[in-house]
């Protein structure tokens, strides 16, 4: 419920990259649908400048989850 209710922008990534699930405000703010970014890989909506760093983190967390 906190996730569909919260003002803030939530999402659910996979290991892969990928969207898994996006909540209300999210869809509101960026104008998706989540059927249009379930599946797409959250790097598409990266600055290119933050690419690198967010890559890194995500590798990072693998890591540890492992």
């Amino acid at each position: 419920m906190f996730f569909n209710l919260s003002p803030e922008l939530l999402c659910l990534v996979g290991f892969d990259g990928c969207f898994v699930k996006i909540n209300p405000a999210f869809q509101k703010v960026l104008g998706y649908s989540e059927q249009e970014l379930v599946n797409k890989p959250l790097n598409d909506f990266i600055h290119i400048n933050d690419k690198e760093s967010t890559h890194q983190i995500r590798e990072n967390l693998k890591k540890a989850l492992r």
